[in-house]
This record gives structure tokens, C-alpha cells and sequence, in this order.
């Protein structure tokens, strides 16, 4: 479903709005139809035997999720050379299997999930919820008959969700032997029955990471439930056209600069987020009386692993020649 609108005022602001919805049904899905459900962990989650690596591409059965976009922008080109646009992005986007991969094995283990063969919805991998963006220009012509150019385009949006999970080593218990850590933490409720922590682990700690990411307690987390860091990056272009060799050609030169903020300091314009699947934050196992043991809190990495590509300066000077 499709909604939008254009508006122009009386001082000639354009603004435009558009909401899409979108509702999936039957969904792709990979499934590991040889597994079957051996046991129940201490949250309540299914535990599974069964051999790995026979999966089934197969359609979700039930809700396959939704998205709701809704985007606002409002352009103004203003007499004196300025053109301006504000833009604001909202998206919230659902599924099941967010396909991550170009194989089997990698789209059927490669997503964090507390059931593996029946994960529900969640939010996606995809999914931005909020981004801001800002494109500036001004247009002059400093050389008599040649114009010159000078642009910026900002944007800031919050970071894509991200899902902590229980380290690789209590995959087995699970019944999930593909899975490299992917199994979603339980977040235990002060003294909860179902959770003993062993001589190493630091609670304190622990107990400060639950505070500070909003984690619900007494509950299985939510897959993507926590969003990482907002990023900001401005790239700037100037340009300038050229004498040229013929009439009917076009020539200019160029210089740009990605990620400026970078280029001044280099704790600006830095993308942060999660790792491809999860961040494994407690070590566990179960115990005989059919606890889980939390041995060790693993704090390192969370939110910190930085992209490289993204979050690096660049600068580009160049000629143009069209013919």
C-alpha cells in the first residue's frame, strides 16, 4: 500500500511525503527438516538432535513479517544561487529469515534466533529505523560564462539492529551445531531461579551492560532488538566548468572529499556496529539441576567493531570532458 503527496507553498517550498506498507506472505525459508526437538532449556526454548547440513528451501507457515516506510522531505531553491533539501527516513521492516547469504548452509545458520526451524519475526538486518539527510548547493559563476559549483551532502542515521547472544560452546546443548554462537542471550531477572553464575563472572558488570542497552529481564532477547550507534558523515564537491575544444563539448574540473568529518579528526564520521550476526556476550553452560551456569561475561566488542570502508576519508581531484 502506497500513499503519497506533493506540496508547494506559497514561497515555493516543495514538500513531499510518501508512506509504503508492505505485507509479506510466504516468505523463504531454509529449513532443517532432520532436526527434531529433543528438550527444553531452562528459558524455555527448544533444545534438538538430529543431523546437520540436510536443509530444505521452504516457505514461511504464518506471519512472514511487514514494513512500514515513511518519508518526508521539503526542497527549496532559493534566488540568490542556494538550492536546498531536508530529508527524514523512518523504517521498520520485520521478517523471518533475512537471507544473508548466497548458499544454504550460510542463509540457514548465518542470523541469530533462539529456534532455529522456527524463529519467528523479528526485526531485519537491513532495517535503519531513522535517518536524517541535508544536500546543499550553491551555484555561482566566479569565471565569467563558467559555472561554478559547491556541494555538501549530510546524512546521520541510527545504527541497524544487533542481537547478543550465549558464546559457541553451549551450541551443543542446544542442538544447534552450525549455529557459531548465534543462540539469543537470556536476560535473567534479578534472582532468577533459572540462572547460576560461576566464580569468574562479573556480574556487576553484566548487570550494568542489561542497564545501559535496555534489555528486558526474564526473557529470551529479541533478534536485532538494539540499535547501534548513530553515524554522521558529510561529503563535499566543488566543480568547475572548463573552456572547452568545440562548442557542443563540456569540460570541467573536480574535487571531493568523502567523509570530511574523518579527514578533520579521525573519531568523526567512524560507522560502528555490531558483528555480521551477533556479539556473544556470557559464556554458559547447564547444569544438573537444569540451570544455566553463567560462567564468564564477555564485554569485548560490543558496538565498537568499526567498518572500514564507510568510515574512512577520501579525496578525489579529477577532469571532466564530455564529447
Amino acid at each position: 500500500y502506497a500513499l503519497g503527496f506533493t506540496y508547494l507553498s506559497d514561497q515555493d517550498y516543495l514538500i513531499q511525503g510518501d508512506l509504503l506498507y508492505t505485507k509479506k506472505q510466504d516468505a523463504a525459508i531454509y529449513l532443517e527438516t532432520a532436526r527434531t526437538q529433543s528438550g527444553t532449556a531452562p528459558d524455555g526454548r527448544p533444545t534438538f538432535t538430529g543431523s546437520n547440513s540436510t536443509y530444505i528451501l521452504s516457505n514461511v507457515a504464518g506471519n512472514s513479517g511487514d514494513a512500514t516506510t515513511l518519508s518526508l522531505a521539503v526542497s527549496k531553491e532559493f534566488d540568490n544561487g542556494i538550492d536546498m533539501t531536508f530529508a527524514y527516513a523512518y523504517n521498520d521492516s520485520k521478517d523471518v529469515n533475512p537471507m544473508t547469504s548466497s548458499v544454504a548452509g550460510s542463509n540457514y545458520n548465518n542470523f541469530a534466533t533462539f529456534d532455529p526451524n522456527n524463529p519467528g519475526t523479528a526485526v531485519s538486518n537491513y532495517n535503519i529505523p531513522n535517518r536524517f539527510t541535508l544536500n546543499l548547493s550553491y551555484s555561482a559563476e566566479l569565471i565569467a560564462g563558467y559555472d561554478t559549483r559547491f556541494s555538501m551532502f549530510a546524512t546521520a542515521n541510527e545504527g541497524r539492529g544487533m542481537s547478543y547472544t550465549f558464546e559457541e560452546g553451549i551450541d551443543g546443548y542446544f542442538g544447534d551445531g552450525n549455529a557459531n554462537g548465534r543462540q539469543l542471550v537470556y536476560i535473567p531477572t534479578e534472582n532468577d531461579a533459572n540462572v547460576v553464575y560461576g566464580p569468574d563472572f562479573d556480574l556487576a558488570a553484566f548487570n550494568a551492560f542489561i542497564a545501559d542497552e535496555g534489555l528486558t529481564r526474564g526473557e529470551i532477547m529479541r533478534r536485532n532488538s538494539v540499535n547501534g550507534d548513530w553515524w554522521t558523515k558529510v561529503d563535499v564537491r566543488i566543480s568547475q566548468e572548463l573552456p572547452a575544444f568545440h562548442k557542443d563539448h563540456r569540460a570541467s574540473a573536480f574535487f571531493v572529499i568523502e567523509n570530511l568529518g574523518n579527514l578533520l579528526n579521525d573519531e568523526w564520521g567512524v560507522l560502528k556496529q555490531g558483528n555480521f550476526v551477533s556479539e556473544e556476550v556470557v559464556e554458559a553452560s547447564v547444569n544438573d539441576a537444569g540451570q544455566y551456569v553463567y560462567e564468564a561475561y564477555l564485554p569485548a566488542g560490543q558496538r565498537d567493531g568499526v567498518v572500514n570502508g564507510a568510515s574512512q576519508w577520501e579525496v578525489r581531484v579529477g577532469v571532466n570532458y564530455r564529447f
